[in-house]
């Protein structure tokens, strides 16, 4: 009987110790940060930007924005996996974890919550394009660099 309980508070350590270290894997979203605490990201460089508009295809891009304002207007070629609930998209991300992916959203603040997740979850190489730098209409979105 002895043996049965030191294999039990084994377990039970054993458990814990798991929860403690996965929990954060897998209660992302619960410690999301506002995206008004965020600082808005820095203009890329023009050359980045071209190279996105020239070969979309060599990037993952993805809209940080809610479905609804998804549906409304995006990228082209983008797809949506909204800041705050990532671990419900994640069949969208890249299996490549070393892949450039380019976020945005409407002032950048949540593209830049999304790529502070994205890294957490060990992906490397993440561009944020600031407000500044998206051209913003009724029916599409694109990339821009200047005026």
């Amino acid at each position: 009987m002895g043996n049965c309980k030191k294999s039990f508070a084994w377990g039970a350590a054993a458990a814990g110790l798991l929860s403690l270290l996965a929990g954060p894997l897998f209660s992302a979203e619960s410690a999301v940060p506002s995206p008004a605490s965020v600082p808005a990201p820095q203009p890329l460089d023009c050359a980045v930007i071209e190279a996105i508009v020239a070969s979309p295809e060599d990037y993952t891009i993805l809209d940080a924005r809610s479905p609804s304002e998804y549906d409304s207007s995006h990228v082209p070629g983008a797809l949506n996996v909204p800041y705050d609930s990532v671990s419900a998209y994640a069949d969208l991300l890249p299996a490549d974890k070393g892949r450039s992916i380019v976020t945005y959203c409407r002032s950048g603040r949540r593209a830049t919550v999304l790529q502070g997740i994205l890294s957490d979850m060990g992906y490397t190489n993440i561009s944020v394009v600031p407000g500044e730098q998206m051209q913003h209409n009724e029916t599409s979105q694109s990339f821009r660099c200047g005026d």
